[in-house]
This record gives structure tokens, C-alpha cells and sequence, in this order.
């Protein structure tokens, strides 16, 4: 393949300049070389002297529609992104003398309109780019002369670039809604492309532009694709970005199609998934920090949660679970719908400790609980591993949630066996505050949450106020037991000496 010549810098200046007697000066020079050093006739005419208005005969070949010899290498010149001519006259402008450039290159080459850069952008891109609809509108037109039924222009507005958009993809980026009018006006089944990938529509609705989502859907009768990257669609992008200040996108896209709230993306989620993911915890009262904070991870996590949101640039950010509770409303399906793990939307909240959306997933039907991930895990298992303080204290007090409370994972642990693990205090105490919990489940090692406990110590190493050591102790007051082994084969096992730990 070979390497496009670069492009004459006088003509690179003449569409940057959007000089159409000085293009057509450069491009009607048939019996001469083509220029590298600028005369003074066509400074002149780049400068827009009137007294050069209109070159003469020896200059210009007036009226010329063919396509010359030299005129032909002329505009074959790109620049070192790969624009032609054409492509610079619609980046710089839209006014008409940059209209009436446009018409002069196009007039010469009328392939140039399909022909795209190093980005994979056509002319068209660039003019959507650039904002200028009449620009667009021009371009549009000029295509429309080429054939009677229409083919050319559907391949001139439907050409895709390097990311796989068209042109009404960076008409919906700027945000200029007269010129997404035009291309979907140019043809209406423009909103389907891309076939697989971002979608116009999704990226309006990613870019909180509901005024030309409206014109997009309105102008293909519906006609239109939902589909984003990722396998994701318009819902999985409205959940995300539907807060308080437009909460009607949300209930927009699914007016238009109720269907999108079962499809997946390609880990499988679905835009509830997404709706859950997008809430923000705000269950921690300031009266239980100092007993749920024990490391500045959490104190972080604290502040995230509940500090940042009260600032007023967040102002409304709280008021993000209204995309989740129209998605909710809308269709009950997706609750029992797992992700490539095996979450389940109720998962994800307990992971996020927003306890308001387990008690809605709760009100709809209590049997969801029951729900286990891949790993066999409840959202109680969840709730306690991520440290959901609020989440393990409402289920352990909810009496028609009994049934969860000695669930076991695919490892054998209940929730009691992970708050023991991971030495969450805190946790540990609801759980055993809570009279139904078994203390003496053994997991798929055998071990009850006292063999867990010891196996966490180190032999010869104590002190007093470690949340390890205050388990320990709690389990053997309740009067907790060791598991089916013998206890002097458990020792030699999992106590390890203090100075073998130093070594």
C-alpha cells in the first residue's frame, strides 16, 4: 500500500483560509506546475482582494466540472493526520466562503466525500465535529446530487471511522441538536448504526443529553438501536447518569422499551445491577462511628459515603436511588437475574451497604434472600465480608430472614465463621447478639468459629483490647466448642509459636 503524498501547502492554506478563488486558482492551472512558492496574485486572492475577485481567462479555467491530470495529485495531498483538502475546509468553518470551498473541491474529486483520515473520519465527520450544521447541511446536499435513490448519501452519512461512529455520533458529542436534525432529516435509519456498539441514543443518554435523545427517537419513529459498548444498552447509561436533576431519563427509556431491563452486558449485568451499583450508602449515623470505625480504611469509607454528598456541588447526589426504584418498579425480573459471578442485585447492594435497597428487594418478595452467588454466598455472607454494619444489624433483627442467619457458602462458613476470620468485631457482636446463631457449625474444614478464632492467635502473644482476643473470648464465655478433631492435632496445626512467627 502506498503512502499518501503530503499536501501542498499552498492548497492546505487556501481551505484553511476558506479561499475558494484561491482553490480554484490552484486547481484550473492545468498547463502549469503546481506552485510551492506563492505568487502575488494568489496572496491576493487568499486575502480576499476584490480587485482579483474573479481571475482571468490565463489563470482560471472558469466553469471547468471535470477532473484535470494535475488537479487530480493536487488533491490527493493529505496531512500528516491524513485530511484532505476537504476535511480541512469542514473543520475550519461554515461560512460561505468555506460553503463555497467545499463546492469548489468537490466540484474537482467528488469521491472526496467518502474518503476518511487516519481516525477514519469522512468530511462529514468533521464538519459534525466542528459544530457547523450548515457545513453539514452543505455537504449533505452535495451528496444528494450524486444519484436519484438516495445509496450515496446513506454511504456518506452512515460511513463509520475508526471507533466505529457516524457522523451523528459527533453531532450528539457536541451537543448540536440543528445538526442531528439534519443527518436524521438525510436518513432516518441513521440512529441503527452501528450495528453492534455504541449507539447514538446510548451516547446521548451517556452524555445526559435528553433534548436530542427526544430528536433522535422522535425522528426514527423508533426505528433506532439501544445498544452501547460492553453489550450494555440506553438503560445500563441512563441508571448510571440519571440523578435528581433529570430523573424523567430514566422513565424515558423505559417507556420506549421495557425490554432493555432483562438484557445483559457481557459480564452479564443487567441495568438493575447498574441502578444497585450507582447508590450511595448512607446508613452510618455519626453516633455509631466510633464502634464501626476500627482502621482509617474504614474512616475513608466513611467519609465517602456519608461526608462528600452533603457538599453542595453534590447537592441531589443522594437522591440517586430514583433510577433504581423506577427500574425496580418497572419490571421484577431482573432481581433474579445473576451476574457472571452469580450476584444477584440484592448482592450488590449488601457489597455497597445501601440497606435501603435490600429492604426494598426484601418488601417485593422475601424468598430472595435465599439467592447465593457463585461462591454459595447469601448477601448476609456478603454483608459481613464487606463490612456492611447496617445491612448485618437489620437482617439479624428481621425474624422472617431465620432462615440465612446459619446459611452455609460452598466453603462450609456461615456469616459468624467470616466475622471470625476476618476479626470484625463489631460484626461479630450482632451476630451473637442474635440467639439463633449456631456457634457450633463446623465448615467444610471442620472447624467451628472457636477453631477459627484460635487458628487467628499466635501462641505467647496477647493483648487485652485485640479484636481477636476479645472473639476468643466471647466465643468460650457462650460457651462456643471446638470442632471433630483432637484438640492437640488442631494445635500442632494452626497455634504457631510466637518465635517461629518472628523467624
Amino acid at each position: 500500500m502506498s503512502t499518501p503524498s503530503s499536501m501542498n501547502p499552498l492548497l492546505l492554506a487556501s481551505a484553511c483560509s476558506g479561499s475558494p478563488r484561491a482553490l480554484s486558482f490552484l486547481l484550473s492551472r492545468e498547463d502549469r506546475p503546481t506552485y510551492l512558492v506563492p505568487t502575488q496574485e494568489f496572496l491576493d486572492l487568499l486575502k480576499g482582494d476584490s480587485t482579483l475577485a474573479t481571475p482571468g481567462p490565463a489563470d482560471v479555467e472558469e466553469g471547468a466540472d471535470h477532473t484535470t491530470w494535475s488537479a487530480i495529485p493536487l488533491l490527493e495531498g493529505v496531512t500528516p493526520d491524513g485530511d484532505t483538502a476537504l476535511h480541512m475546509v469542514a473543520t475550519c468553518g461554515d461560512g460561505d466562503n468555506f460553503l463555497e470551498s467545499a463546492e469548489v473541491i468537490y466540484r474537482k474529486a467528488r469521491g472526496i466525500l467518502l474518503a476518511q483520515n487516519r481516525k477514519g473520519d469522512t468530511p462529514l465527520h468533521c464538519a459534525a465535529q466542528a459544530g457547523g450544521p450548515r457545513m453539514v447541511s452543505h455537504l449533505i446536499a452535495l451528496a444528494k446530487e450524486e444519484d436519484n435513490n438516495g445509496e450515496f448519501l446513506k454511504e456518506v452519512v452512515r460511513r463509520e471511522n475508526g471507533r466505529k461512529e457516524t457522523p451523528l455520533h459527533e453531532a450528539v458529542r457536541v451537543g448540536n441538536e440543528h445538526t442531528v436534525e439534519l443527518l436524521m432529516a438525510a436518513d432516518p435509519e441513521l440512529a441503527s448504526f452501528p450495528k453492534e456498539g455504541t449507539s447514538p441514543l446510548y451516547l446521548a443518554i451517556l452524555l445526559r443529553r435528553i433534548g436530542i435523545a427526544k430528536t433522535i427517537y422522535r425522528m426514527s419513529g423508533g426505528n433506532l438501536s439501544y445498544s452501547g459498548p460492553d453489550g450494555q444498552n440506553a438503560l445500563h447509561a441512563a441508571v448510571l447518569r440519571g440523578q435528581a436533576s433529570i430523573p424523567e431519563m430514566t422513565e424515558m427509556i423505559l417507556g420506549w422499551n421495557i425490554a432493555l431491563t432483562t438484557q445483559v452486558d457481557q459480564n452479564r449485568s443487567t441495568p438493575l445491577h447498574f441502578a444497585t451499583s450507582a447508590l450511595r450508602p448512607r446508613d452510618v449515623s455519626p453516633i455509631n462511628i466510633l464502634y464501626w470505625i476500627q482502621s482509617p480504611r474504614d474512616i475513608l469509607y466513611w467519609i465517602q459515603s456519608n461526608l462528600i454528598v452533603w457538599f453542595p456541588w453534590n447537592r441531589g447526589v443522594g437522591d440517586s436511588d430514583i433510577p433504581f426504584k423506577q427500574v425496580l418498579q418497572a419490571n421484577l425480573a431482573p432481581m433474579y437475574q445473576s451476574d457472571d459471578k452469580g450476584l444477584f442485585p440484592i448482592h450488590i447492594a449488601a457489597y455497597k451497604g445501601v440497606n435501603k435497597a435490600v429492604i426494598n428487594f426484601l418488601g417485593k418478595c422475601h424468598n430472595i434472600a435465599c439467592l447465593r452467588d457463585i461462591k454459595g454466598r447469601t448477601f448476609l455472607h456478603v454483608a459481613v465480608e464487606k463490612k456492611r454494619w447496617h445491612v448485618v444489624a437489620r437482617a439479624c433483627k428481621t425474624p422472617s430472614l431465620s432462615r440465612i442467619w446459619n446459611m452455609q457458602d460452598n466453603d462450609g462458613n456461615t456469616a459468624l465463621h467470616l466475622a471470625v476470620k476476618h476479626g470484625f468485631q463489631d460484626i461479630f457482636c450482632l451476630l451473637l447478639e442474635n440467639l439463633e446463631t449456631d456457634l457450633n457449625i463446623t465448615n467444610d474444614n471442620g472447624e467451628t468459629p472457636l477453631d477459627l478464632s484460635e487458628s487467628k492467635i499466635r501462641d505467647g502473644y496477647f493483648y487485652s483490647w485485640n479484636p481477636r482476643f476479645l472473639i476468643n473470648r466471647a466465643l468460650k464465655l457462650c460457651h462456643a466448642k471446638h470442632g471433630n478433631r483432637r484438640l492437640d492435632h488442631f494445635v500442632e496445626q494452626y497455634i504457631q509459636p510466637l518465635d517461629e512467627a518472628a523467624e
